[in-house]
């Protein structure tokens, strides 16, 4: 290396660990501050310079010496955060010799984790349950334990099961329901219906779309509730387009015109159903400021819609002051086993339907899928067009007619828990939407 470069390379060192030392003595711990962690950096720095092994053995005495001060320090009234700093600093300044761009990610990742202190304990804290530790883990087994291992072959009748697929889609949307469910969590009541309608969408638009119809019953969270079910219909949406571009680009490449007209369509009519004059005087109806707008669901929402929430519980209908939000559990084990089976049934009545009746069969069965899941449909559409046995337009149309089939699904589940007159709004507004996406799907696929 030249000259120029090495001292480069010490600059990151010593600024890395300045940066992590000014948040520490920031954050109130001054006897280990800015000059230390600078000069714990510039060690790791010139001892990767040496060699490798000086690196090790740097790195190693910082360890042995922050464990001693631990040790020596009784009172313990803090944690051990600032000591583990400081070993990772060292660490940090050693890989800027070989990686400088690599330390300062690192070193802006572990800041992120130390300024999240109070948002990150409130989370373990107050937000985080058992049940949602245990869902957790049993994703992570999910993803990256029987993923891994799951065999990429054609395998069953019509070679139309492979497990790698078929397991991916699984982790893809239980891991896209948590985002949603932990929005819904972090987030609160006072954000209103909207958040947990636009995450039970990723969840179960069916479901959600049943539970948000009951809760517009209330006369007070009426528009809320409705706007929230038609996001949750957006969800799902944008969800089977991600679905058809994993696994088809050409499908993903046929439909993403539709599904973005019908997205920014479902998006209007919510703001529409948000600010709808009420029934009584013609005067908006918003929740007032610090009025909880729900409550954690006590019992399992029974449903027609098949996939994550077949066996999950819904947002309640009932609304109580002292009490948050909760969406659908996405990592819980049985919907997720459901789904697997509802991801296999859809692709070998799929490939069977290809097979026996050609193009009028798939439509039909894609249609009869859609009307317990359409993510389903899609997925065994965009199989079916990625392995060569279905056109392009073929498969679009199918996934059309699953979502077809599901939006009649969901309109029938509004007037059942909403009542006519709920009802009555709800296929009304979502009229706008499913026209938008059906016109732009018929000029781009013709």
């Amino acid at each position: 290396m030249s000259i120029p470069s090495d001292w480069w390379h010490l600059a990151v060192a010593i600024a890395v660990g300045l940066l992590v030392g000014l948040e520490r003595e920031r954050s109130g711990h001054e006897s280990v501050g800015a000059r230390t962690f600078g000069i714990a950096g510039l060690i790791g720095g010139v001892s990767a310079a040496i060699s490798p092994i000086a690196a090790a053995a740097a790195i190693l005495t910082a360890g042995i010496l922050a464990a001693v001060a631990r040790f020596r320090d009784t009172s313990h009234a803090t944690g051990n955060t600032t000591e583990i700093a400081l070993v990772a600093v060292v660490g940090l300044g050693a890989l800027s010799w070989t990686s400088p761009a690599l330390a300062v990610g690192a070193c802006v990742a572990m800041l992120a984790l130390l300024w999240a202190k109070k948002p990150i304990h409130h989370l373990a804290e107050d937000l985080i349950t058992d049940s949602d530790e245990r869902d957790a883990l049993i994703f992570f087994v999910a993803a990256f334990i029987i993923l891994p291992l799951a065999p990429d072959v054609d395998l069953g009748p019509y070679g139309a099961l492979n497990p790698h697929r078929i397991w991916t889609i699984v982790v893809l949307l239980t891991a896209t329901g948590w985002l949603g469910y932990v929005a819904s969590r972090i987030l609160g009541p006072r954000r209103g219906l909207a958040i947990t309608g636009l995450a039970g969408g990723f969840v179960s638009g069916s479901a959600t779309t049943a539970a948000m119809a009951h809760r517009a019953k209330s006369h007070e969270v009426e528009n809320d509730a409705l706007a929230a079910a038609i996001l949750a219909s957006f969800s799902s949406l944008a969800l089977l387009t991600s679905i058809c571009w994993f696994v088809s680009p050409d499908v993903f490449s046929a439909l993403i015109a539709s599904s973005i007209v019908g997205g920014i369509a479902l998006v209007a009519m919510a703001a529409v159903a948000l600010f709808q004059h009420s029934r009584q005087g013609g005067v908006l109806h918003p929740v007032p400021r610090g009025v909880n707008r729900l409550q954690p669901a006590s019992s399992p929402a029974q449903s027609p819609a098949v996939g994550l929430s077949a066996s999950t519980p819904e947002p309640s209908v009932a609304a109580s002051p002292d009490q948050e939000p909760v969406t659908p559990r996405p990592f819980d084990l049985k919907p997720v086993l459901l789904l697997t089976a509802v991801l296999t049934l859809a692709l070998l009545l799929g490939r069977w339907g290809a097979d026996a009746f050609g193009t009028t069969g798939i439509t039909a069965i894609s249609a009869l899928i859609g009307l317990a899941d359409s993510h389903a449909a899609a997925l065994a559409a965009a199989q079916l067009q990625a392995g060569g046995s279905l056109t392009t337009v073929t498969a679009v149309i199918a996934i059309a007619a699953a979502l077809a089939a599901n939006m009649i699904v969901k309109m029938v589940l509004a007037f059942v828990a909403g009542g006519m007159r709920i009802g009555a709004r709800f296929t009304t507004l979502m009229v706008i939407p499913v026209a938008a996406f059906a016109a732009t799907l018929f000029l781009t696929t013709r």
